[in-house]
């Protein structure tokens, strides 16, 4: 090791622990994905989170394991996880949303997941939803101010369905 860099094989093994952790990473967080039945193909089996009440007691339980995937360096976990908390909205409707605002402006912000392709569509998707059936959440200022932050972090790299959103939002929000 010189000056703080990491080189040869002390490199190579730092490299392949990254990835067999992120591999372990992946694979809790496909299991949590469609064991939980928010992937479509999913909901037809017969174990998946199907009232409010249990998607709520599935937050709770697993609240610090998604902290954890929320943490990740993948984008690829990051979408799974905001699938994951679209699919659980009706279980706690402010929690899933303040969870998502600090997944969003924090772990994926920094690794660059509202730049992926796929988020854009998923967030507004969210988003819109959020607004029509959870308004009263967004009341308080807090909130309302963590929604325009996440609008404005996609709009800001052109997502134009969170542009739109975004300018759309204080009549939406009446």
């Amino acid at each position: 090791m010189t000056g703080g860099t990491v080189e040869g094989a002390e490199r190579e093994a730092a490299i392949a622990t990254y990835k067999a952790a992120e591999s372990v990473i992946g694979h809790l967080m496909n299991q949590l994905y469609f064991g939980s039945g928010a992937h479509a193909d999913s909901r037809e089996a017969s174990v998946v989170l199907m009232s409010p009440d249990t998607m709520r007691r599935f937050l709770v339980n697993y609240r610090p394991m998604l902290a954890l995937l929320a943490a990740s360096h993948e984008p690829s976990t990051h979408h799974h996880l905001v699938e994951l908390y679209e699919f659980l909205i009706p279980g706690d409707p402010a929690s899933v949303f303040d969870s998502l605002h600090a997944l969003l402006t924090g772990p994926a912000a920094r690794e660059g997941y509202h730049h992926e392709s796929l988020a854009a569509p998923v967030i507004v998707r969210m988003i819109t939803r959020y607004i029509g059936d959870h308004r009263s959440i967004f009341e308080d200022d807090t909130r309302r101010s963590a929604l325009v932050e996440v609008l404005r972090l996609f709009s800001d790299v052109g997502w134009s369905d969170a542009l739109k959103l975004l300018y759309e939002l204080p009549d939406l929000l009446r």
